[in-house]
């Protein structure tokens, strides 16, 4: 199956959090626990069903489609109970702000507001609403168990420079986002910040951060979180664009998979920027990120905040202008990373020929600790596959390159010095078929078996990009003869 039909993979794996191997050099005293996930953790309850349509009555019950109410008004303004469903009618439009009222309860299930009848997803319409400073069109502020799912928001705040998102919650917990659309915002089209136990799942987000540089898919001190089977795509303003999924500021314990991200237009595709708070545990895997102007991932702390343990793996990224990686250098105001691990990824035709400074990855970081870069396959890559900033980059002793397969370009350039590292691999990978974005290996090709298997003997449950078992839930190699394959693919 080529890439190009990722959005149509929908996976469950379950993998248990990355971090333990002391072949990283990681001591298991600084490891945290695995996060949760919290999809898992969202009861649905047997409360009433109530139904919105634009040819509604308020004045009716709203527990039958045959007596819905008309207005999102009415549902700001009624009480719900833990385990109530309030469901829009699919093909109507409504121009209004949803307010969330009512939180649910672990005991008596989440309130759910979604969709019911055929066709097309309800919509709720921004263009005339006049928003709130940070408001979106849906807004939850301290509401904890709230599902949303199958509603279109779109045209939230566009021309207003008012910082409005499609969706926004703040201060919740239990939030559950899922198969929404979110179109044309002028900040986020969807936000988190300051919540816990988020789950975001199966989401289209287009054409946000039209007048502002937030991101996409915002995470701001974000307590648990599950970011999973989202497509995000030309997103970003010609002024300098926002990300495309961003953990940030004092996120923790949560993991960013099997999204795709494209056509971000002058940022980073997806980003963890500690920035001014303690961000850590963070598991990024089986995300495919392509044609996109800034680079395929940023790590970096903007302002004074620690960074640590963040895992990148099997991750396919490919055509990201301004490379795979950048570890960015915003030095004296940024903070030290720590413990970052770039295992079995696929990179190929990253970077911009001409450029200099765009190569695959770019470390200018200089406060950077214990990195290390391992079993990947970089390919066709311009400038260079590991380029170590030569005035602002970290010692020798603060990385680890090896064991990665590399095949095309390799220079100094742009004030970078190019690393192979130590068991590198210097010959084509002989992918299936590149031209049609297949990054499968040929059943010859030299990086099969032969990588580094300590990278991932002892973590339990780890998979490759199309979900075929690396180890077991013992964390034992169970690889096809016991080895483990560069790149992101067994």
């Amino acid at each position: 199956m080529s890439l190009k039909n990722f959005k149509q993979i929908k996976k469950t794996i379950v993998i248990n959090f990355l971090f333990l191997t002391f072949f990283c050099h990681v001591p298991f005293s600084t490891l945290h626990a695995q996060p949760g996930y919290p999809k898992d953790l969202q009861p649905r309850g047997n409360g009433n069903t109530y139904f919105v349509a634009k040819n509604g009555n308020n004045n009716s019950s709203g527990l039958t489609a045959a007596s819905a109410w008309a207005t999102i008004s009415k549902v700001n303004k009624s009480r719900f109970s833990p385990g109530d469903r309030i469901l829009f009618k699919r093909g109507d439009t409504w121009k209004e702000q949803l307010v969330i009222p009512s939180s649910g309860s672990a005991s008596g299930g989440s309130i759910t507001f979604g969709a019911y009848g055929t066709g097309n997803k309800p919509v709720i319409d921004g263009a005339g609403v006049n928003l709130s400073r940070n408001h979106g069109l849906i807004r939850g502020s301290g509401k904890n168990y709230i599902i949303i799912e199958d509603i279109r928001v779109q045209n939230a705040g566009i021309g207003k420079a008012a910082e409005n998102t499609g969706i926004g919650f703040y201060g919740g917990s239990y939030i559950t986002v899922r198969n929404c659309e979110a179109y044309n915002t002028e900040s986020s089209g969807l936000k988190f910040n300051t919540s816990s136990h988020i789950t975001v799942d199966g989401n289209e987000i287009s054409k946000a951060c039209r007048n502002s540089r937030s991101e996409s898919l915002s995470l701001s001190v974000i307590d648990t979180f599950e970011v999973m089977n989202n497509t995000v795509y030309d997103g970003g303003t010609a002024a300098g664009g926002g990300a495309g999924i961003d953990a940030k500021d004092g996120s923790h314990d949560g993991s960013i998979h099997h999204n795709e991200v494209y056509g971000i237009n002058g940022a980073n595709a997806i980003y963890v920027d500690a920035y001014g708070r303690y961000t850590y545990n963070i598991e990024i895997y089986a995300n495919y990120i392509h044609d996109t102007d800034g680079a395929g991932f940023q790590i970096g702390s903007e302002s004074g905040g620690l960074l640590k343990n963040v895992s990148v793996h099997h991750n396919v990224v490919h055509n990201a202008l301004r490379g795979a990686i950048a570890f960015h250098n915003k030095y004296p105001a940024s903070g030290a990373v720590q413990d970052i691990f770039i295992y079995n990824n696929t990179f190929y035709q990253n970077g911009t020929n001409g450029t200099g400074q765009y190569g695959n990855i770019r470390v200018w970081d200089q406060l950077i600790d214990n990195l290390v870069i391992k079993n990947n396959i970089m390919g066709q890559n311009h400038n260079f596959h590991v380029g170590i900033h030569t005035a602002t980059g970290p010692a020798p002793s603060k990385y680890t390159v090896g064991h990665n397969v590399l095949s095309g370009t390799q220079k100094n350039a742009g004030g970078f010095a190019a690393v192979d590292g130590s068991n590198s691999i210097k010959s084509d990978p002989l992918f299936v078929n590149s031209s049609a974005d297949n990054f499968r290996l040929q059943s010859g090709s030299p990086a099969k078996k032969a990588c580094d298997n300590s990278v991932w003997q002892g973590t339990p449950n780890i998979t490759d990009y199309d979900g075929v078992a690396l180890t077991d839930e013992k964390g034992a190699i169970v690889a096809s003869v016991g080895k483990v394959s560069c790149g992101a693919y067994q």
